[in-house]
């Protein structure tokens, strides 16, 4: 008998992380949340996460940004397989997305939230030959 795989195994955190980010469905205007330091362009919610779309954002050296929020309502991480699938279902399985890590002077970490950047102009990407 095999044994019983963890969450820590990758194969498995990544079917958690699949499963546990479908199905988002929209979210009327009329019941999105209202703590937001800015307008939030669509919110999509299921029994796991609140997603918020940001408004675009240019920068100088990546072009134009799409921003997500996303918030799981268990206060876990939501892992590579959640962010993944929610990038995938909201924005498109062929875009680009990355998530940031600031400097400590500059990091802002009290509302729980997740935040995946959609890179729109692919020759922005930093690409590795392996």
């Amino acid at each position: 008998m095999k044994p019983l795989r963890s969450r820590q195994d990758p194969k498995v955190s990544r079917i958690v992380g699949y499963l546990s980010a479908r199905n988002l469905k929209p979210v009327p205007p009329a019941d999105w949340p209202e703590a937001h330091e800015y307008a939030a362009q669509a919110v999509w919610c299921n029994k796991h996460f609140l997603v918020i779309e940001g408004p675009l954002q240019e920068s100088a050296t990546l072009g134009t940004l799409r921003h997500l929020s996303v918030r799981p309502h268990d206060g876990m991480h939501p892992g590579w397989g959640a962010l993944q699938t929610i990038k995938n279902d909201l924005i498109g399985r062929e875009s680009w997305a990355m998530e940031v890590f600031p400097p400590e002077s500059q990091l802002v970490d009290d509302a729980n939230m997740y935040h995946l950047w959609i890179i729109t102009d692919p020759a922005f990407i930093p690409r590795t030959e392996l």
